[in-house]
C-alpha cells in the first residue's frame, strides 16, 4: 500500500545539538542531545501500541537515531532515504535561526524551497509499505506534508520527537493530523 493512500505516523526527530543551540541545521549533521535522546523513547513507547508496521527516515543521525530506538522498541525495520533529508540551506547552514527570514528565498549555495518540496514529495510518494508506516525526519518535511495534503498552516512547527498521525480525507474534506500523547 502506498504512503499517501492510508493513515500513516510523523516524528519530528529528537532535540539535537543545533535545536538547543537555536542554530539552522538544514544538512548539517547534528547529533541529539541526552533529551533528544531521551523524547525517541518516549515517543516510541507512545507508538508502540499503534502497530506501526515499518519505519522510513531520513539518514542524517538526528533521525536515524531517533527511529532506530522506536524500531529497537517496537521491532521494526528502518529504511533510510535519501530524499528525507532536510533543506539544504547553504552559507545560513549553522547561524542562528533568526537568519531565516523568508523559507521562499534561496540561500547562496542552498537548495531553493521548490528543489526542496519536489525532492522531498517525490520520495514520500515512492514509500509502499502495509500500513501504518512511520516517518521520521524533519520539521521541513512536516512542512512538506502539511502544504502538499492541503493542511495548510494549521501549524507551521512541530515539536521535537511528538508523534503525529495523518489521517487520509473523508469524501469532500482534505487530510488531517492528529498530535498522540503529549
Amino acid at each position: 500500500m502506498r504512503l499517501l493512500d492510508a493513515p500513516f505516523y510523523f516524528l519530528r526527530h529528537g532535540e539535537s545539538e543545533a535545536n538547543v543551540a537555536g542554530l539552522i541545521a538544514g544538512s548539517t549533521d547534528t547529533p541529539l542531545t541526552p533529551k533528544g535522546r531521551h523524547q525517541a523513547e518516549q515517543a516510541a513507547t507512545i507508538l508502540a501500541p499503534h502497530a506501526v508496521s515499518m519505519i522510513f527516515a531520513s539518514p542524517l543521525r538526528r533521525a536515524a537515531h531517533t527511529a532506530a530506538a522506536i524500531a529497537r522498541h517496537c521491532g521494526v525495520p528502518v529504511v533510510y532515504l535519501d530524499g528525507l533529508r532536510e533543506r539544504q540551506w547553504g552559507v545560513l547552514e549553522l547561524m542562528p535561526l533568526t537568519e531565516i527570514r523568508d523559507r521562499a528565498v534561496t540561500a547562496p549555495e542552498g537548495e531553493s524551497l521548490a528543489a526542496f518540496e519536489e525532492r522531498t514529495w517525490n520520495s514520500l510518494c515512492r514509500i509502499g509499505a502495509p500500513g501504518p508506516v512511520l516517518i521520521v525526519a524533519h520539521s521541513g518535511t512536516m512542512r512538506v506534508l502539511r502544504n502538499k495534503l492541503g493542511i495548510g498552516d494549521v501549524k507551521d512547527w512541530v515539536g521535537n520527537a511528538m508523534p503525529i498521525r495523518f489521517l487520509p480525507p473523508e469524501p469532500g474534506e482534505t487530510w488531517r493530523f492528529e498530535e498522540l500523547g503529549g
